[in-house]
């Protein structure tokens, strides 16, 4: 978790805590790899490994993070040691979302690597400074979403925060449920 704080972006995928969550809940293996040019790391990401029989299905979710500002052959060259050394040549299924902005130099890496986009759903993370007033948070927030914020903040919500065993059991069942309602994994 060293790396999350030095590379000035980060998501909850490649921390540490999730992979250790989808390793005792889920059952999947962890491997976590540093990234090295010239021996100075320059990214790192954290993958979900399932053995199935033979062949290894792996996961790279919003990875690899990319520390400080790298110039597009290191990104090339990073995604192309991650497909060879992930492939299907090697018994590894590899299902890979990089965390790369979506802008048009990211785009042409994936294609000349080759890389399948794999039906049309994207999500999208942002970073806020929280540093401002909460006015100012609200008066910079789309207009649509400032209405639904005004319109949640009627209802009476009850958030329940905590650590007990039995909180983090009811959590884990609604994920399950979800997981099946919505067939994810």
């Amino acid at each position: 978790n060293d790396y999350i704080n030095s590379s000035g972006m980060s998501n909850y995928l490649q921390s540490w805590e999730y992979g250790n969550a989808k390793k005792e809940i889920e059952g999947w293996n962890l491997e976590r790899v540093v990234i090295k040019n010239n021996n100075e790391i320059i990214g790192y990401f954290q993958m979900l490994v399932k053995n199935l029989g033979p062949i290894s299905l792996c996961r790279i979710n919003r990875g690899p993070i990319f520390i400080n500002k790298n110039s597009q052959k290191i990104k090339y060259d990073v995604l192309n040691l991650i497909k060879n050394n992930y492939s299907i040549l090697k018994r590894k299924i590899v299902i890979f979302t990089p965390e790369l902005y979506n802008i048009p130099e990211n785009v042409a890496i994936l294609k000349l690597l080759n890389f399948k986009k794999r039906g049309h759903l994207q999500w999208n993370s942002t970073v806020v400074n929280i540093t401002k007033s909460e006015e100012n948070l609200r008066g910079n927030l789309n207009g649509k979403w400032r209405n639904q914020l005004k319109k949640s903040e009627t209802y009476n919500m009850r958030i329940n925060i905590g650590s007990s065993v039995s909180l983090f059991n009811w959590l884990i069942k609604k994920y399950k449920e979800m997981q099946i309602n919505k067939s994810f994994s």
